[in-house]
This record gives C-alpha cells, structure tokens and sequence, in this order.
C-alpha cells in the first residue's frame, strides 16, 4: 500500500491532463477552445501549500540521487511516501 500513494498521487494530478487532452479532440465540428487560467496570470498560492510542496522537494531531492543509482532501497521509497502523504494531509 505504501509504495501505490505516491502512483496514485501522480495518477491522480496527471488525469485532468490526459481528459483534458481527449477533450482536444471533439468530434462535435467545434473549433477547439483555448484554455487561459485566471485571465493568464499566475494563480497565487498560500503559505501551507508553498510550505508542503517545498517538504516534498526536498524529499524527493533526498531521494532522488539513491533512486537513480538504482540503489535506494525499499525502505526509502517508503520513507518517501510517507512524507508525500504526510505532506498531502
């Protein structure tokens, strides 16, 4: 269960992506619409949201170098779930 939270995390933030993407593709005669997000500004964010995804970073930057060695073990990709989870709480 540990190692599927951060998966579902990724699935989970990647699917409005992958509907969006279908959703390009109508079949409908429509032109396609042009999505701008708050009227092309940035959307402004609050300090725990700021505060939690710097904890993942710095997470996943620990992580990281170990992983892509292919020597992190089990026990840190645990690690790293639960401060994802921790973090998304």
């Amino acid at each position: 269960m540990k190692f599927f939270t951060p998966l579902l995390i990724v699935a989970t933030l990647a699917s409005p992506l992958a509907t969006l993407a279908a959703n390009q593709h109508g079949h409908d005669g429509a032109a396609p619409q042009k999505i701008e997000l708050n009227a092309g500004k940035k959307w402004a964010t609050d300090a725990p949201l700021r505060q939690a995804m710097t904890a993942i970073r710095s997470s996943v930057a620990t992580t990281l170098p170990a992983a892509h060695a292919g020597k992190a073990s089990k026990a840190d990709y645990d690690a790293l779930g639960r401060e994802v989870t921790v973090q998304v709480a």
